[in-house]
């Protein structure tokens, strides 16, 4: 297999890794029952109301593209890339409102902890959706350790975004401020 389509094939494996793992961490907040503490809803607070319903939809789109990407990859892929951007635009308060916690996307296997990391995961994500609707349509071995490799390649990617300098010390600024502001109201009373 030539390298152009040992990518794309490797991108369709690795975009079926990531679909069955956000497919898997919403399963279990539903049979937890902890939709409405789902840190997208937290962020969402309107959405909240409906929480079991949007996890439930989103639910089945994952399992629906995962599966799309074992036997229609062009398809699945475009599917997917749609969903990533929806998911990338339902996350966008996510880091800021729980204080930097984690999305908790992807089962915590590719979470992230800033804005940042969450849209270079996500532009990788749709890097790979872009490569797999390019790669052949019969699956190999190959192509399947190919996706492995471009799963530890997003995660470095992601790891490093959120860990950049530049947000570590916007974060730590932050909490200067608030340490500056606290003490200063001390000495006010």
């Amino acid at each position: 297999m030539e390298l152009g389509g040992l990518l794309g094939d490797g991108a369709r494996w690795a975009l079926t890794v990531v679909f069955a793992l956000a497919a898997a961490e919403k399963a279990e907040t539903l049979i937890h029952r902890a939709a409405a503490w789902h840190p997208v809803m937290l962020a969402r607070g309107r959405w909240r109301r409906h929480a079991t319903a949007l996890i439930g939809g989103s639910f089945i789109a994952d399992v629906a593209v995962a599966a799309a990407l074992v036997f229609r990859p062009v398809w699945g892929a475009l599917l997917g890339a749609v969903l990533l951007g929806v998911y990338s635009l339902a996350a966008r308060g996510v880091h800021g409102t729980n204080g930097g916690d984690d999305c908790r996307c992807l089962w915590k296997v590719l979470k992230t902890r800033t804005w940042r990391g969450l849209l270079v995961r996500n532009l990788a994500l749709l890097s790979l959706a872009g490569l797999a609707t390019v790669g052949p349509r019969t699956a190999s071995l190959e192509g399947m350790a190919v996706g492995g490799l471009l799963l530890v390649g997003v995660a470095v990617l992601t790891r490093l975004a959120d860990h950049a300098p530049s947000e570590r010390l916007r974060v730590e600024a932050r909490a200067m401020r608030l340490g500056s502001e606290a003490r200063s109201r001390e000495g006010a009373d």
